[in-house]
């Protein structure tokens, strides 16, 4: 998978070029298959894996300015949003531009594992969270897996984030 954005945010930017380093290396991966069971999870962590490898080729991040009418809905606090009928992309929203590249690494992982379980409709949600709270979904695989490459883009940076991981919102 190749993340590609070419908006104007340069933390997505940095983001996007890190989720691409990231992937090829298989820490997150060999991570992802030590950490276990996920909540709501149908299938296992290493079922998981062989599906986000397999998942689209290129994973296309474009900005999401809200519409005014809709600012006051789900936008509100909607950080990103995967559009059914572009299987590969999703829209960051402009709004959380100031979330540190940690965060936004998060939002991109946290994304792509939602493409990749949207991917095989007929399946339904395999590795999914349920609803759009965040509350008790720490241990789902979007939520962790995006914090994890968080944790490990922090570490490897030595940026710290100064609000909630960006898949919390």
């Amino acid at each position: 998978m190749q993340v590609i954005y070419s908006g104007k945010d340069n933390g997505l930017k940095k983001a996007a070029a890190f989720v691409n380093e990231l992937i090829t290396d298989g820490d997150l991966w060999d991570r992802i298959i030590a950490h276990g069971k996920f909540d709501r999870a149908l299938i296992d962590p290493n079922t998981i894996v062989d599906r986000l490898k397999a998942g689209p080729t290129e994973l296309h991040v474009q900005d999401l300015k809200a519409p005014r009418w809709k600012r006051w809905t789900i936008y509100r606090r909607t950080v990103a949003v995967v559009d059914p009928t572009h299987p590969a992309r999703f829209s960051y929203h402009r709004k959380f531009r100031r979330n540190s590249v940690g965060q936004k690494v998060n939002t991109i992982l946290h994304e792509y594992v939602h493409i990749v379980d949207n991917s095989d409709a007929d399946e339904g949600e395999q590795m999914g969270h349920g609803d759009n709270s965040s509350v008790g979904k720490e241990n789902t695989a979007p939520y962790w897996i995006g914090s994890e490459a968080q944790r490990i883009y922090e570490t490897k940076s030595g940026e710290m984030a100064a609000a909630p991981p960006a898949g919390e919102m």
